[in-house]
């Protein structure tokens, strides 16, 4: 009654990976860690927003 539906829980877990994904891609487009951008990108929308307005790393 109370409990979620695993098709509920599927689809979570669907959506969270596509933000780690989208994190982790635009990390990267900023020469930054992918893991970083994963990281950022678990707290979906707003961790992708938060890493796209962080500045490019120069590379030395």
């Amino acid at each position: 009654m109370f409990g979620i539906n695993p098709f509920e829980a599927v689809l979570i877990l669907l959506l969270y990976g596509v933000w780690i994904v989208i994190g982790g891609y635009v990390a990267q487009q900023k020469r930054r860690s992918v893991k970083e951008g994963a990281l950022l990108g678990c707290l979906g929308p707003v961790g992708v927003l938060i890493e796209a307005l962080l500045p490019t790393k120069d590379q030395q």
